[in-house]
């Protein structure tokens, strides 16, 4: 195909559950690059070993999530919230079940948080 163009067309997919709409558009290699919420938008950036997003982009609420893999394996992610300056680091591992856990930086040793989306301390 010397000499010709091809067209490269953005996917848009919309989820509805009853009155609430969240889109998801991926670019011309199938990755997502951005999520549409009524809370707001998400961009992703991924290249080059970056795993990263920013929620609602260019307002006082954005924060900025990054994530540190190891091979194909998540290892760790800091949130930084823009306007707040707060910064969260948390880590994660599998217990012998292979089951994911997070701990945050700052939690103590006798603690840990179980990743199924409860995101409450519990006893080691």
């Amino acid at each position: 195909m010397i000499g010709q163009r091809q067209r490269h067309a953005v996917a848009r997919r919309d989820l509805r559950q009853g009155t609430r709409t969240i889109s998801f558009v991926d670019d011309t290699e199938h990755q997502r690059f951005k999520q549409v919420t009524p809370e707001g938008d998400t961009l992703y950036i991924a290249g080059f070993g970056v795993l990263a997003e920013i929620s609602n982009p260019g307002t006082a609420s954005a924060k900025w999530t990054e994530y540190l893999s190891v091979g194909n394996a998540k290892v760790g992610m800091r949130s930084l919230q823009a306007a707040s300056e707060t910064l969260a680091t948390r880590y994660f591992h599998t217990d012998q079940f292979g089951k994911s856990r997070g701990r945050d930086a700052g939690a103590r040793s006798g603690e840990r948080r179980d990743c199924r989306g409860l995101d409450r301390r519990r006893p080691l």
